[in-house]
């Protein structure tokens, strides 16, 4: 008898059962089963092969640390959708907010060199702050598609896509976000943010 191809028989339910004992037989046939797919979604969501086998080692991982708290999970593949999609995105966050911070100092320095010396209660860093702040206080949906134009740099389409929603949906969102904005920040700092999120249009 084929003792894989009778493990990679078993439900997910029996195998997450093992895991939760420890059975690093059940993860191995656990990754068999999910890696492949796992990985391509990831692939999708971040455009770079290397980065996409990273986020797919620590969703792994995760299961792992998670074992004990997993055996009645209904469904693991949707549990792999999910911590897949919120990792995939907290990574590509953390790496556009770096790219938006050099963008925004860059835009300062253009309006230094123009204009003069430009407000110091507005440095970079505190920009960013007050956007943060401001997507903390959006509605969810709207939240989202805002820090996935801000942070993200995804353009109307893009996020349509990703969200599967309309184009039109997401422009009447980020308008009523860019209102909030104007409401909640100086002049010079809402100048610089909408002409880098317009950029990304």
């Amino acid at each position: 008898m084929d003792h894989n191809n009778c493990a990679e028989r078993l439900p997910d339910q029996y195998l997450l059962a093992q895991l939760a004992l420890n059975s690093t037989k059940a993860l191995e046939t656990i990754m068999i089963r999910h890696e492949a797919r796992v990985y391509h979604y990831i692939l999708r969501l971040v455009k770079e092969p290397q980065l996409a086998e990273e986020i797919t080692q620590d969703v792994f991982i995760k299961i792992w640390e998670n074992r004990h708290a997993l055996s009645k999970l209904e469904s693991l593949q949707a549990w792999f959708f999910t911590i897949s999609r919120n990792r995939s995105i907290n990574i590509l966050r953390e790496t556009a907010s770096r790219h938006l911070r050099e963008k925004a100092f860059v835009e300062i320095l253009g309006q230094e060199e123009h204009t003069g010396p430009v407000d110091a209660e507005t440095p970079p860093d505190d920009l960013l702050d007050l956007m943060s702040q401001f997507a903390r206080q959006l509605p969810p949906k709207r939240q989202e598609i805002f820090l996935l134009k801000a942070e993200k740099g995804l353009t109307n389409e893009e996020i349509g896509a990703f969200l599967h929603i309309s184009v039109n949906t997401v422009k009447n969102q980020l308008r009523k976000s860019y209102q909030t904005l104007r409401e909640m920040m100086s002049e010079h700092a809402f100048l610089v943010l909408t002409a880098f999120l317009l950029t990304l249009s």
